[in-house]
């Protein structure tokens, strides 16, 4: 990958795996954003087929402020491997420190299970999804993405005054979602 042309995609240690749930043999039981990493890692595969060459790829990177998850900084790569997941880069953010971690590595899209960090990361200026821990995840091999800006979307909630609310793509994910067109 091209770190330059690469999609720099940050995501919680939280969204990826559940803290709580560690197995000696298998790490952390995988959480909310494996569906989506998946995808990512799946449209990765694919540009290269096409184009060896391509270096607009999707770069993953695990980050946690929790002092504790730092400990077992071990723990967390050897569960990346196990499940099979792409993670070219591990960060172990002090909490107040985490934004700065996000803007130093060029993260363009920031996803987290934690409200209070996607609004800190989007007053920011870095685009940042919340991803729902009730949802139910279910494998597919297809990725919808709905950008919208400053919206909260609730799916089967009915209608409400966000979701009605015109949706704008920001010009920082036209590489993501061209990237998604393709596939």
């Amino acid at each position: 990958k091209d770190v330059g042309q690469a999609v720099v995609v940050a995501v919680t240690f939280a969204a990826v795996f559940e803290a709580e749930a560690e197995d000696a043999r298998s790490g952390y039981r995988l959480g909310v954003a494996l569906p989506l990493l998946q995808v990512l890692q799946r449209v990765n595969e694919r540009l290269l087929e096409e184009n060896p060459a391509e270096n607009q790829l999707f770069d993953i990177i695990l980050i946690t402020t929790d002092s504790w998850q730092q400990q077992q900084s071990f723990s967390i790569i050897n569960s990346t491997r196990h499940h099979g997941l792409e993670v070219s880069r591990f960060c172990f953010s002090k909490e107040e420190d985490f934004i700065e971690s996000l803007m130093q590595n060029n993260v363009q899209l920031f996803l987290t299970t934690d409200g209070n960090e996607a609004l800190q990361a989007t007053q920011q200026g870095v685009p940042s999804a919340l991803l729902d821990k009730n949802s139910a995840s279910c494998p597919s091999e297809q990725l919808r993405v709905l950008f919208c800006e400053d919206a909260i979307i609730q799916p089967h909630a009915g209608s409400t005054a966000a979701s009605k609310k015109s949706a704008q793509v920001r010009t920082s994910t036209s590489i993501f979602s061209h990237a998604l067109n393709k596939y």
